[in-house]
């Protein structure tokens, strides 16, 4: 964003200070809670973009309509999260494998909804942006919703993900959607522990050996090329009346 618009003062807040150092001159980022008031003078922002909170916050209308006081007269939020649903698209009665995949890609879902619900944090905003968006004052309101192949599929994989819709084989090329597959595999292997270590253990009073058993269940799904797995991303944007 501020390659693209230099005019633009972009401002990125984070609980810890990991951002990048190398950054353009118009981004500066600040530690902050977003959860908290914001010190920010109201109808500040253009834009207000949001992304990979899920499980992080209690109280979502609070949060949005924060975000609806602090953003201009038409000016937009802007609401990206992925959805803890995985959803296996090969039937999963095919073949024993498939249906081992099909079940820890359920069974990882039903545990982080439960976390959610015990920490009163849900995992399903995904779900719920719009509505939520709608109800804070934003007003044309657009979701949409994408779906990444988890892995290097196999090209019959490919053509199946393409028959079923989950892929538009005008909008990108196969290559293409193998590069997302490898980089969503990538990120299934090295950010598992970091996304259910804490929750597992503290949560649900896993030990460290169980969810290492866990994840090495998810890992052979992942890796597996037969496995027809996609993760849903949904986006949801609207507008601040004039």
């Amino acid at each position: 964003m501020g390659d693209r618009y230099p005019g633009a003062e972009i401002i990125g807040t984070d609980l810890s200070p990991t951002q990048d150092t190398s950054a353009p001159p118009n981004v500066r980022f600040e530690i902050d809670d977003c959860c908290s008031e914001w010190t920010y003078p109201e109808d500040m922002f253009d834009l207000v973009h949001v992304r990979g909170l899920l499980g992080s916050v209690s109280d979502w209308p609070a949060f949005y309509s924060q975000c609806f006081k602090h953003i201009q007269p038409g000016g937009y939020i802007e609401h990206c999260e992925f959805s803890v649903q995985t959803l296996v698209t090969g039937p999963a009665e095919s073949s024993q494998a498939t249906s081992a995949h099909h079940e820890v890609f359920n069974q990882f879902e039903q545990n982080m909804v439960e976390c959610g619900r015990r920490g009163n944090k849900t995992f399903r905003i995904a779900e719920q942006m719009e509505d939520l968006i709608t109800a804070a004052g934003f007003v044309d309101v657009v979701g949409k919703t994408y779906y990444w192949p988890i892995g290097e599929w196999t090209g019959e994989a490919m053509e199946e993900m393409i028959s079923k819709g989950f892929i538009n084989s005008e909008s990108r090329s196969k290559q293409k959607w193998k590069d997302i597959g490898r980089w969503s595999q990538s990120n299934w292997l090295e950010g598992g522990e970091g996304w259910i270590l804490a929750l597992f253990t503290r949560t649900l009073g896993w030990s460290y050996e169980d969810v290492q058993k866990f994840l090495g269940k998810i890992h052979k799904a992942v890796r597996d090329r037969e496995c027809r797995a996609v993760t849903q991303v949904r986006v949801a944007y609207g507008r601040k009346p004039e």
